[in-house]
């Protein structure tokens, strides 16, 4: 399992009504548990003290066991092993999810399509976008390995049909889960997911326990929520 930190499903990182950070929530403190579940297993921390392991580790090295991954993001690379003949036994199931929402997989990764007001094309911009979330186009991009955006069933059945890499396996699982609903953004999130990243690192790598591990994260990120609200942002 990856062990980045996926803490987006309990909370967003920030609440602008106190200024203040929520890493250290009940929220983060069942995500950095979790992860330090991992961080204990005999072998799960590599020799050179590597402790993040992704589709590589899957589908090269084949020392992973499961990669929880959005679907759109392997299709392509799993295809390419078939072509390849270098395929080997696997299979899907839906998202790891936490006991209190079993339901609930990954949020979304989703891409775009925007008018700006400036555009002197609207009618033609969304003409094209219209044609692009019709039945034909959806249908070819689905079929190609683009998960459609349409809630059909019987379109999403027909995924990645063209490439023939999801024959004969467990491809309704995926949709067993809804997606996580993505917690409202700030300008400061980027920054303080590094510095939970730093102390999942230490935990990781160096020990440290969950409590402070969330503490020293929090420290950072209310230092840094204040600095940025002294140059007015």
């Amino acid at each position: 399992m990856r062990s980045r930190t996926r803490a987006a499903i309990f909370a967003a990182v920030v609440d602008d009504k106190l200024e203040k950070s929520t890493v250290t929530s009940e929220g983060f403190k069942t995500i950095f548990s979790a992860l330090r579940q991992l961080y204990e297993m005999e072998g799960y921390i590599g020799p050179n003290k590597e402790f993040n392991y992704g589709f590589n580790e899957f589908v090269k090295d084949q020392t992973l066991a499961m990669n929880p991954n959005w679907i759109a993001s392997v299709t392509d690379s799993l295809a390419q092993l078939e072509r390849d003949g270098k395929s080997f036994k696997w299979d899907m199931v839906s998202y790891p999810a936490f006991d209190d929402r079993p339901k609930l997989g990954r949020q979304i990764d989703f891409h775009l399509f925007m008018i700006p007001p400036a555009s002197k094309n609207k009618q033609a911009a969304f003409e094209v976008m219209r044609t692009l979330l019709g039945d034909e186009a959806q249908t070819a991009m689905n079929k190609a390995g683009r998960l459609t955006v349409r809630k059909d069933p019987e379109l999403r059945k027909s995924y990645a049909a063209d490439l023939k890499v999801y024959t004969g396996k467990n491809l309704a699982g995926i949709f067993n889960v809804s997606p996580a609903p993505a917690p409202m953004s700030t300008i400061y999130d980027t920054k303080i997911y590094g510095f939970l990243q730093e102390s999942n690192k230490e935990m990781a790598q160096n020990g440290m326990d969950v409590n402070t591990a969330l503490r020293v994260a929090g420290e950072k990120a209310d230092k840094y929520i204040q600095e940025m609200k002294q140059q007015g942002k």
